[in-house]
């Protein structure tokens, strides 16, 4: 530990509680941080992570938010379903919210990749269904502009299928590649692909199901999204200028996280971090006029 940095030692020493709770019969894994009586922030993980992928970004948040990191279906340590889609997620998330607060009404939704649609429906969800909670905004952290959904990278890759088997967890390690983006800081990969791996019989393979990817994923603003939203995207992520969600209100703001690529939080975590800290200060400044 001593050679880890002064920043994610503190944030990792500062661990959040983990929660189990049953959404419309699937079994949705989460850690939380913070108190209870502080407005909601979301962290939402994208396709084949786990809400682990915020343990060190998450405890900064924690004296002004009530932060939630759940683990969708089909990740982590949340059960796998026959089938999955980002309206599936959504009320997974609705039910996180309403079994881990005691009725705070401001909630604000970050979502990296996958997790940005899955952030657009809850805050539709939330708008029909709980009225009264205020939503400040939603963060789509490099969530591009899906052309024919998502699938799965190539074999081998964060998206290898579960299915395959590693005989101990230094070969699952040495495997896992977050694709498309190159080296980033061993310390935070080797953290989040340890949690992202469970043991079966004949050794250990990753926790997610290969077939999460499988459907089509809805465009970000395909339908009206009650909220402002924030578009995140790495100078050398998969959000290029080009593969902007269609469909989002003109003004939409575009924030960009120098020299990160897809997945800001594995590669630029600490710019990643003052990102977000600045953005959902100005909502809480607006929210409090």
């Amino acid at each position: 530990m001593s050679e880890l940095p002064e920043w994610f030692r503190s944030a990792i020493v500062r661990g959040g509680r983990s929660a189990r709770v049953e959404v419309d019969g699937a079994t949705v894994a989460y850690t939380e941080w913070g108190r209870a009586d502080r407005p909601v922030l979301v962290l939402i993980h994208g396709g084949a992570a786990h809400g682990g992928w915020w343990d060190h970004i998450a405890p900064s948040f924690a004296d002004s938010w009530h932060v939630l990191a759940p683990s969708l279906s089909g990740h982590g340590d949340s059960d796998h379903l026959p089938s999955y889609g980002v309206e599936r997620w959504a009320i997974e998330v609705g039910g996180v919210v309403d079994a881990a607060t005691e009725g705070f009404e401001s909630v604000a939704l970050v979502g990296h990749s996958l997790g940005g649609f899955v952030a657009a429906e809850t805050a539709r969800r939330l708008h029909r269904h709980a009225p009264r909670r205020a939503l400040l905004g939603i963060v789509a952290l490099e969530s591009p502009e899906p052309v024919a959904g998502l699938r799965p990278g190539p074999p081998g890759r964060l998206t290898a299928p579960s299915a395959r088997r590693f005989t101990d967890p230094a070969e699952a390690l040495a495997r896992f590649d977050p694709w498309p983006d190159g080296p980033t800081h061993d310390f935070i990969v080797d953290r989040v692909a340890r949690a992202g791996l469970r043991r079966v019989e004949g050794g250990w393979a990753w926790k997610h199901d290969p077939r999460i990817l499988r459907e089509p994923v809805p465009t970000l603003g395909e339908r009206p999204v009650p909220a402002r939203v924030v578009v995140v995207r790495g100078e050398n992520g998969w959000v290029t200028p080009e593969r902007l969600p269609r469909g989002l209100p003109p003004g939409t703001q575009i924030e960009v996280i120098p020299e990160a690529g897809h997945h800001p939080m594995l590669d630029q975590p600490r710019a990643l971090t003052t990102a977000l800290h600045r953005i959902l200060a100005q909502w809480q400044e607006e929210a409090e006029r």
